[in-house]
């Protein structure tokens, strides 16, 4: 094999190796954060009269944002099997 192209094979194992780190950081800091957060929740408001409320409130715009989520990735898949199914 050539030499230059285990180099770019190298470089992009280690690239990749790199991604998969930060993201696995990441989402141990959000897993952190998203915790973190519940147990501020169920502390401050468990007793107050607002907290049903609050916590409905927070439930919607979670799957709000969940489903826009979910309609983008949707919307980016289907284009793009639309575009392949196209060529074919």
């Amino acid at each position: 094999m050539n030499l230059n192209i285990e180099q770019k094979i190298n470089l992009s194992k280690s690239t990749n190796e790199a991604r998969l780190k930060r993201m696995n950081a990441r989402n141990e800091c959000i897993e952190d954060l998203r915790k973190a957060a519940k147990e501020n929740l169920i502390n401050v408001f468990r007793k107050s009269p607002e907290y049903k409320k609050t916590l409905k409130n927070l439930i919607v715009q979670v799957s709000r944002a969940i489903t826009l989520i979910h309609e983008g990735h949707d919307q980016a898949f289907g284009s793009r099997t639309r575009a392949e199914g196209a060529q074919r």
